[in-house]
Formats: C-alpha cells, structure tokens, sequence
C-alpha cells in the first residue's frame, strides 16, 4: 500500500504543510485514521486520502467554499485516483 508523508503532499499539491493540515481539520470526515493521528504522531496519508485532496484541490480551482467541498465530498464525489 502507496503511503505519502505531509511533506509528500504539500509538495504534490504546491501547498505548505499548514495548508495540508488545514485540509486534514476541515475534511477530516473523509479522511483515514493515520491523516489524524494522536498528538506527535506524524501523518500518513492513504491514496484514498489523496483522491480527496485531489478533489479538494480541484474544488477550490472551481473557487467553491471548504461547505460547499465538504457537502460534494459527502455525496461521494472524488477525482480520479493518483497515477
């Protein structure tokens, strides 16, 4: 199983580490176990977490607000996986 690091992310999606975590909080519903760890944990992101950053990111490209994302993430809306 394909894992990706904070920095993994942030990278792939040209944000900072505060903005990944950011994401984390705000779609947090949607997210594994391991991309809300205990305090002092790191995060691992699954490719699921992943797809839904991607659709996150697209979402914002689309300038709709973190509700609007949140209620098209709860529908099941998801973009296509990682290559």
């Amino acid at each position: 199983m394909t894992t990706y690091s904070t920095i993994q992310a942030s990278r792939h999606f040209k944000l900072s580490a505060s903005g990944i975590r950011l994401w984390c909080k705000e779609f947090q519903d949607f997210l594994s176990p391991s991309a809300k760890p205990e305090k002092g944990k790191p995060r691992v992101f699954t490719a699921e977490d992943m797809r839904v950053f991607t659709t996150v990111a697209t979402l914002r490209q689309q300038q709709l607000s973190y509700a609007e994302i949140y209620k098209k993430l709860e529908s099941g809306e998801r973009a296509e996986p990682l290559e």
